[in-house]
Order: C-alpha cells, then sequence, then structure tokens
C-alpha cells in the first residue's frame, strides 16, 4: 500500500507545480521562456514538488542534491529540509539510498505540523517494507540453498545407486555362463 500511495501524493505535489495559471494556460507559452511557477499554498507541496523533481535527476546530481540539503539542514534545522532529505535518501535512486539515515532523520522528530508527520511515516513505513522484503529475500535465498543442496544429495544418491546397478547388471552378464557351470539345475 505504501508503494502505491507514496508516488500519488508525490504525483499531486508535481501536478501543483505544473499548473499554471488560467491566464498563462489560454496563451501558449514561447519556446525560451518556461512558464511561471504557480504560487505554492503549502510548505508541504512545495517539499513534495522540490523531492518530485529531485528523484527525477541524474544519480550523480541526486547526490549532489544530497550533499546540498545535509548542508542546509544542519545550518538552518527546518523540518521542511529534514524531510527533503530523508524523501531523498527513501525515494532516490538505489545508489544514495541510506535507510539508517532515513530512520535518524525522521523518527527524532517531534512534527508540528500534521502533513510533515504523515509523509514522515509514510517514509518511515517504507524504510520498514524494505527492510521486511530484504528479509523475506534473504529468508528465500536461503531456503533455496537449502533445497538446492538436497538436490543435490538426491542426485549423488541416484547416481551411486545407478553405478550399484550398472556393476550387478555387469557381473551378470559376465558371469552368467561361470554360474550356470556351478548350479547344474539352471
Amino acid at each position: 500500500m505504501i508503494r502505491l500511495l507514496l508516488p500519488a501524493v508525490l504525483a499531486v505535489g508535481c501536478a501543483a507545480l505544473h499548473k499554471s495559471p488560467p491566464e498563462v494556460a489560454a496563451q501558449p507559452a514561447p519556446a525560451a521562456v518556461a512558464a511561471p511557477s504557480p504560487d505554492i499554498g503549502s510548505p508541504l507541496v512545495s517539499v513534495l514538488t522540490n523531492v518530485g523533481r529531485m528523484v527525477t535527476l541524474p544519480v550523480d546530481e541526486q547526490r549532489a542534491e544530497v550533499v546540498r540539503l545535509t548542508d542546509n539542514f544542519s545550518r538552518s534545522g527546518l523540518p521542511s529540509d529534514r524531510l527533503r532529505l530523508a524523501l531523498l535518501l527513501v525515494l532516490g535512486d538505489p545508489a544514495i539510498r541510506d535507510n539508517e539515515r532515513v530512520k535518524g532523520l525522521l523518527e527524532v522528530e517531534a512534527w508540528n505540523d500534521l502533513a510533515y508527520e504523515t509523509l514522515a511515516r509514510l517514509a518511515l513505513d517504507l524504510v520498514d517494507e524494505r527492510r521486511r522484503h530484504a528479509r523475506d529475500r534473504l529468508d528465500a535465498s536461503a531456503a533455496l540453498d537449502e533445497e538446492r543442496k538436497l538436490r543435490e544429495d538426491l542426485e549423488a544418491r541416484l547416481h551411486a545407486v545407478e553405478q550399484i546397478e550398472t556393476e550387478m547388471n555387469t557381473r551378470e552378464v559376465g558371469g552368467g555362463d561361470a554360474s550356470q557351470a556351478e548350479d547344474p539345475l539352471r
């Protein structure tokens, strides 16, 4: 559920950034001039928009953003900077993800804003879900290794039985005349 909810929240934030005022929408924007960004009323929309933009950047630029946000947060201590950094570390490229750091950033904060707290809980839930998934994957890998070893052991036993059977057949075929000579009733 978290996987579905968090991208939807980010999409809403990004959509708010890309809406243009009605009078601008009626006129086509010149190719060289970017459309002005709308007035964003909620700080949460600003955070979501910013993070939505950052997670689409190449990994090197995401790393640079992590450094920049870390510096901003250490200087300002603003909850919005804390949340931006944590969201980039949880939603960014797998090469920059840092679940432990996200937990450290989000679990210690006493959020004054319900929207920030909700988003922080969603990010923490995503971290926990990824941990469970990784643990399940390790458990499945261990079970697969056990099954593989059991199969190899069974194949080795089967091969040993086939060799014994082959040796017995060889003895019967090669020694059949000698056994008839010893036993006159045959």
